[in-house]
C-alpha cells in the first residue's frame, strides 16, 4: 500500500510541475484513495454500501468541496494571481486524480494498461491532453515497471510453508500454516519437520508467517479485482504468555480485519476479552468430556459474542444433538480443525 502512494504519487507529478503545494495536494488525494478502497474508510461521505468508482468519485467530490473552502481563506494573505493559480491547481489536480485512480480500481493486477490506451484517453480530456503534454510515453513507462516490481513481490515468498484452506461453509474457511514437506526434505527428515511443527513453541513464529502469507494473498486477490472470501485463525492461548509478542501490532491492518475471524477458547476469551473484542469471533470447542452439551452451547448462545463454533472433538452419541442445534450462531463439526 506504501508502495501504491509512491507510484501515483510519481505518476500524478508527470501532469505537473512539483512543487511543495500540488506535491501537498496530490498526497492529500491519494491517502483519500488508498483509505477507501483499502481499509473501507470515509471522511466525506456518510455511509457506503459498495466501495466502487462511483462512490469513490462522490467521496473526491466531498474532498474537493473541502479544500477548495479551505483554501479560501488565504485569499487576502497572498497575492491575488497566485491565489487564482494555485486554485486552479487544486481543481486540476483532483481531475488529475480522478482518472488515474478510475484507472487504479478499473484495471485488474496483471493486465498491462497500454499506451494506445492512455493517448486515447488524453486525446479525449483537452484538460489531461495538455496537463501531460509529451509525457505519455513516460507515464506508460511507469506503469510496466510498477507492474513489474509488483509482480516480483508477490513471487518472493517463504516457499517452505504453505497456507492449508479447509472450506467450512461456502466463501468461509478456516487457514492454518502447513510445511512443505517435499522442499524441507531435501535436508530434513519428513517425520522429524512433522513432530517439530507441532511444538507449542513454535505458534507464535507460525502466526506470523501465516498472516504474512495470509495478507499476500488477499492483497493479490484484491488487486485482481477477485472475489476475496472470509478466513478463520485460530489464536493460542500461550501466544499470551509471550511479552515481546504483541498480537495487536501483527493484526492492526484494516484491511487484513475486513476478512479475518479470530478462533479461540472460551478460557482464552474470558483471560483476554479486551483484544478479541474489537474482532469477529469464532469458538473452538471441544465437547468431550461435556455431559450436557445442549447446556454448554446455550451458555455460548447467551454471550452473543460468536458468528460461528467449530466443534473439534465429542462423544459421537452427541452428534445429533450438536446437529440440530439452533442458536445465534453457526456451527461447524470438524475433526481435523484442532490446531
Amino acid at each position: 500500500i506504501h508502495y501504491k502512494k509512491k507510484r501515483m504519487l510519481k505518476y500524478a507529478l508527470l501532469f505537473f510541475d512539483e512543487t511543495k503545494f500540488i506535491h501537498d495536494i496530490l498526497e492529500r488525494i491519494i491517502l483519500l484513495y488508498t483509505n477507501f478502497i483499502f481499509y473501507h474508510e470515509m471522511e466525506t461521505l456518510d455511509t457506503c454500501d459498495n466501495f466502487d468508482v462511483e462512490h469513490f468519485q462522490l467521496e473526491l467530490d466531498g474532498l474537493k468541496v473541502e479544500l477548495l473552502e479551505d483554501y479560501q481563506e488565504h485569499e487576502e494573505s497572498i497575492p491575488n494571481d497566485l491565489f487564482v493559480l494555485q486554485q486552479k491547481m487544486i481543481e486540476d489536480a483532483f481531475e488529475v486524480m480522478r482518472f488515474l485512480c478510475e484507472i487504479d480500481m478499473t484495471f485488474p493486477f496483471d493486465e498491462v494498461i497500454s499506451e494506445e490506451y492512455l493517448r486515447d484517453a488524453f486525446h479525449k480530456n483537452d484538460l489531461l491532453r495538455r496537463l501531460i503534454g509529451s509525457s505519455t510515453h513516460e507515464l506508460f513507462l511507469l506503469y510496466k515497471e510498477t507492474k513489474k516490481t509488483e509482480e516480483k513481490f508477490f513471487r518472493e515468498d517463504n516457499d517452505y510453508y504453505g497456507i492449508s484452506f479447509i472450506k467450512l461453509d461456502q466463501a468461509l474457511y478456516y487457514t492454518t500454516l502447513v510445511p512443505q514437506i517435499k522442499l524441507l526434505d531435501i535436508h530434513y527428515k519428513p517425520h522429524l519437520v512433522k513432530r517439530v511443527f507441532q511444538q507449542d513453541k513454535l505458534h507464535k513464529d507460525k502466526l506470523e508467517i501465516l498472516i504474512h502469507k495470509l495478507s499476500m494473498h488477499l492483497l493479490l486477490r484484491f488487486l485482481r479485482k477477485e472475489e476475496i472470501d472470509q478466513y478463520i485463525v485460530l489464536i493460542h492461548n500461550n501466544l499470551f504468555n509471550r511479552n515481546h509478542f504483541v498480537l495487536e501490532e501483527l493484526f492492526n491492518n484494516p484491511f487484513l480485519k475486513r476478512y479475518l475471524i479470530l478462533m479461540c477458547t472460551y478460557d482464552t476469551y474470558q483471560k483476554h476479552s479486551e483484544f478479541f473484542d474489537p474482532y469477529r469471533l469464532c469458538c473452538h470447542l471441544d465437547l468431550k468430556y461435556i455431559n450436557d452439551v445442549n447446556e454448554k452451547l446455550n451458555v455460548l448462545n447467551s454471550l452473543h459474542i460468536y458468528e460461528y463454533v467449530v466443534i473439534y472433538d465429542f462423544k459421537d452419541k452427541d452428534y445429533d444433538a450438536i446437529d440440530r442445534y439452533e442458536g445465534e450462531f453457526q456451527i461447524f463439526i470438524r475433526r481435523e480443525v484442532n490446531s
